[in-house]
């Protein structure tokens, strides 16, 4: 369901997930790599996402999204 006063070139889609789930995630950013490629082949990839309440679509300040990813090769 796209976002009331949502902008910009595509629209939004709303995915609700229960406040109880949690994980897999790293707590301690001092492990996560500012470069995660570590000298694997690839594709760039640009990902765009924001965190809104479900209810009104208002931004939720201090979010983080974790992104669990491969490389070229499934790795």
């Amino acid at each position: 369901m796209p976002c009331a006063g949502a902008s910009g070139a595509g629209s939004y889609a709303r995915l609700l997930i229960p406040q109880a789930v949690e994980g897999p995630f790293c707590r301690d950013l001092r492990l996560v790599p500012a470069d995660i490629r570590q000298d694997r082949p690839g594709i760039p990839l640009l990902l765009a996402r924001r965190v809104v309440e479900a209810a009104n679509c208002a931004p939720l300040p201090g979010r983080r999204i974790d992104v669990w990813h491969c490389d070229a090769e499934g790795r």
